[in-house]
């Protein structure tokens, strides 16, 4: 399981909708997020650091 897979479940079991693409050689995710001050949803994408803190936190608490 690669990290960007550890991220999407840790994403999903703390109830985001994360969605994956691009191809298994540049995998990305995105998730969508309520801004307040804009009144609306937004997507975002995830940088590799946070992606490598949500599989961190699948790996510390889900796996166990």
């Amino acid at each position: 399981m690669t990290m960007y897979d550890k991220a999407f479940k840790a994403l999903e079991k703390y109830g985001f909708s994360p969605d994956m693409v691009g191809g298994p050689d540049d995998p990305h995710i995105f998730v969508n997020v309520w801004t307040d001050d804009m009144g609306r949803s937004q997507d975002m994408r995830l940088h590799d650091t946070e992606i490598g803190w949500w599989a961190s936190k699948y790996e510390k608490e889900l796996v166990n």
